[in-house]
């Protein structure tokens, strides 16, 4: 009788490998192409598109097939509507991404004139940023646009004198790795001692709070960049939800859980995406390489011609 491993993950025991299950499928839908003479093909059913992406569209995009779609290219040549096709080198280099349970996606900054500090609007011991929510712990990338710096930007719970909102008793801890020397923490709810930089590189918080908020602001991002920064967290009863600002996806947390996200930047971008696009400025994606993109190349509206400051 065979052992049944299930499809938990365990450290010392291998079972599902999502990262095979996705490549066997994308590689599996490029041989049909083949067999079948097809160069590229355009999947416009949420079943087609998870699919071929390993990716899930939310439910207010299945209303009508169309709304969300995906393009499946890779085989090596440049096809009709396609700008390049590198194969299995084809890939995406986003300036910044989140990788989390739900796969790789790129994520753009909040652009804001305000300065971070001004933006998390810390006073009662709490942070007023407006994007506050009862039982959910939120993290967004922040930059100034007046001085160019960028942080890291994290808060919990909501401030009950301020909404009227109940928090629940909550704990939360984060382990944050692989910081730029060049970082800073710029902001903390209460004490160094609940969060602060551990090393030159890494940073521990260890929130505790009930009807208010708690977190704090790491600064001084280098961008464009080329860094790796994993968070391992905790979350004890009170909080429910974990978000990233930026994506539609949340990852729900019970008592006690554990998750783990890796924030990357990229200094330069892909030579080809896996859409088969080149990567340019003014086409509206934030590649590597670039501070900004607002899909055009002229000066003065806030991104630069080349992508390269937000004046």
């Amino acid at each position: 009788m065979g052992a049944n491993f299930g499809i938990a993950g365990l450290d010392w025991q291998q079972r599902v490998n999502w990262d095979r299950l996705r490549s066997y499928r994308t590689e599996r839908a490029r041989e049909m192409m083949k067999r079948h003479g097809l160069g590229a093909m355009l999947c416009m059913y949420d079943e087609n598109v998870r699919y071929i992406t390993g990716t899930l569209t939310p439910g207010w995009n299945r209303l009508k097939p169309g709304l969300r779609y995906a393009m499946l290219c890779g085989d090596g040549k440049i096809g009709i509507g396609e700008q390049c096709d590198l194969g299995a080198a084809n890939a995406d280099r986003p300036a910044f991404e989140l990788e989390w349970v739900f796969g790789k996606i790129g994520v753009r900054p909040l652009e804001s004139k305000q300065s971070v500090q001004s933006f998390y609007g810390y006073s009662s011991a709490s942070s007023h940023t407006g994007l506050e929510a009862s039982g959910t712990s939120h993290m967004l990338l922040h930059r100034n646009v007046a001085t160019g710096q960028l942080s890291l930007v994290m808060f919990h719970g909501i401030d009950l004198d301020a909404t009227g909102q109940s928090q629940p008793a909550s704990t939360v801890t984060f382990d944050i790795a692989g910081l730029p020397p060049s970082t800073f923490v710029t902001v903390v709810d209460d004490t160094l001692s609940e969060f602060n930089k551990s090393s030159g590189t890494t940073a521990f918080g260890n929130w505790q709070f009930s009807n208010n908020t708690d977190g704090g602001v790491l600064s001084g991002l280098p961008v464009p960049g080329s860094w790796e920064i994993p968070v391992s967290a905790s979350f004890s009863p009170g909080i429910k939800t974990w978000f990233f600002d930026g994506i539609t996806q949340t990852v729900t947390v019970s008592q006690g859980s554990a998750g783990k996200l890796i924030l990357r930047a990229y200094a330069t971008p892909a030579k080809c995406r896996t859409n088969c696009t080149i990567p340019k400025c003014g086409d509206g994606v934030l590649d590597g390489g670039e501070v900004c993109d607002d899909g055009n190349t002229i000066d003065g509206d806030g991104c630069s011609k080349a992508c390269t400051s937000t004046p």
